[in-house]
């Protein structure tokens, strides 16, 4: 049987991330601190190199002037101590030498009073027994519980009757070590509140150079789809972050614009779909008001049918714009005569021009040739024309033309209608603009034809051109590159 105890979930712990102002004040403070340190140790380094290399020198002096002296001719066991007494320290010396000299037995001749309490002769270098031996200079503690540092070495001399001696030598590095030691506090005592002062001016600078940041952040959380017009003021931001504040506000502009697009497209989109549905709506109320015969009923169908054709047409066009603006929307590009494809389209369209009495011609370049999408060009061309053919009165003419133009194709619809008012032309190609709104609803337009033409222009990587003067005529010219 399962058991009904509760199960203990257990919530994992969620650790906050470290803040970018602590990131920043622990990587500066780091760094300046290695530097402190690094430079630190490098003086302290070449300090107890420099007087290494001064003691070694001193002793090495030293070794040459008690040779010197011990290989006179007149030199004698007496003259050896008396030399090494001379080098004996005397109270209050602040670096003592001890000296101690060997016979050729390895006897001891003469030393300095009480050195083999704590520099016994096994604690030296050995060399060579000549005239010319000398050991580099090592450092040695002291024996016998003395744990003063000495530097010490060793070196041989002819001595007495031509034998060979050898002397040690020892200097004591107490008041030396005091001195580095003294050195050393010196360095820790500046070194530590260097160092907290490092982290106090990086935690200032990390927290002064992430200002112009938060005042981003600050903007950008302002920002609501009640005020997006919010900006963020790029003055006093250093160059860096001012491109950042320079591209939150393009980001804002093109959200604005977006959001402004949306909502107008939103409010159209409602708008045209009320109108049939209003329509049909209506024509289905008054026919089930009371009793019809079958040809009113069928008047009625047919004017709803019209409706529904009129929703389809609207929904295919709302479709096509939709998958025009995504990325993977694909052409299916081919190789057109441009020539031949302008007169199909003539002909397609020339009965319902005759009808109006409105000229319909072509002039184009024989051998005009493009690699495009021909389904999408035809459908682009047709709304062109449909719209030439619309606002062009009795008597008019309409004319496609095809040229190659700098490395584009270049067709053009003109007519000579009614022309477009400079107030409305830069807004005629945005969805559901009309110019003549009444007079579109009732031809039924809904404003979508020149956004489509657009559309298509913009998926071969091309772009659509208007000029039109008012009682002259308007010529919309599609320019599209001849190489994809």
């Amino acid at each position: 049987m399962p058991s009904t105890q509760p199960t203990d979930y257990t919530l994992p712990t969620v650790r906050r991330p470290m803040s970018l102002a602590w990131r920043m004040t622990l990587t500066y403070a780091a760094a300046t601190c290695m530097l402190l340190i690094g430079a630190a140790g490098l003086m302290y380094d070449q300090l107890q190199a420099s007087l290494q290399h001064e003691n070694a020198t001193y002793l090495s002096e030293e070794v040459r002037e008690l040779r010197a002296a011990m290989r006179q001719p007149l030199a004698t066991e007496s003259v050896i101590r008396r030399e090494v007494q001379n080098e004996s320290p005397e109270e209050g010396d602040a670096f003592p030498i001890y000296l101690r000299v060997l016979q050729p037995d390895g006897t001891t001749l003469a030393q300095t009073p009480g050195m083999d309490a704590f520099l016994p002769a096994s604690l030296f270098p050995a060399v060579l027994k000549d005239d010319v031996s000398q050991s580099p200079w090592t450092v040695a503690r002291g024996a016998g519980g003395d744990t003063r540092r000495f530097q010490v070495l060793s070196a041989a001399f002819a001595g007495i009757g031509g034998a060979h001696y050898s002397m040690q030598m020892a200097l004591d590095l107490a008041e030396e070590d005091k001195l580095v030691a003294q050195y050393r506090w010196r360095i820790e005592a500046i070194l530590i509140p260097a160092i907290l002062a490092a982290v106090l001016i990086s935690y200032i600078l990390a927290h002064s150079g992430l200002r112009p940041v938060r005042k981003v952040v600050t903007a950008v959380r302002r920002v609501q789809t009640t005020n997006l017009d919010e900006r963020v003021d790029p003055s006093g931001f250093p160059g860096e972050l001012a491109k950042l504040a320079g591209s939150f506000n393009d980001m804002l502009e093109r959200i604005e614009d977006a959001f402004g697009r949306l909502s107008r497209f939103s409010a159209d989109i409602a708008h045209e779909l009320r109108t049939p549905l209003g329509c049909i709506r209506g024509e289905l109320e008054v026919a089930l008001g009371k009793a019809r015969s079958p040809q009113e009923y069928r008047q009625v169908l047919e004017s709803c049918l019209e409706e529904c054709l009129r929703l389809g047409h609207l929904i295919d066009r709302l479709l096509f714009l939709a998958r025009a603006e995504r990325q993977e929307a694909m052409l299916k590009l081919e190789t057109v005569d441009m020539a031949g494809e302008l007169e199909k389209v003539r002909e397609f369209y020339e009965a319902g021009a005759a009808d109006n009495g409105i000229g319909l011609c072509v002039e184009a370049q024989s051998g005009l040739q493009a690699h495009v999408d021909r389904t999408l060009l035809q459908s682009a061309l047709g709304n062109l024309i449909q719209n030439a053919l619309a606002h062009t009165p009795r008597g008019g003419s309409v004319t496609l033309a095809g040229a190659r133009d700098n490395g584009h194709l270049r067709l053009e619809v003109s007519d000579t209608g009614r022309g477009i008012s400079p107030d409305h032309l830069p807004f005629v190609l945005d969805r559901f603009y009309r110019a003549d709104g009444a007079r579109g609803r009732q031809n039924g337009s809904v404003g979508l034809g020149l956004a489509i033409v657009k559309s298509i222009a913009t998926l071969h990587g091309g772009q659509v051109q208007i000029e039109s003067r008012v009682g002259r005529g308007t010529r919309v010219t599609l320019l599209i590159p001849t190489e994809h």
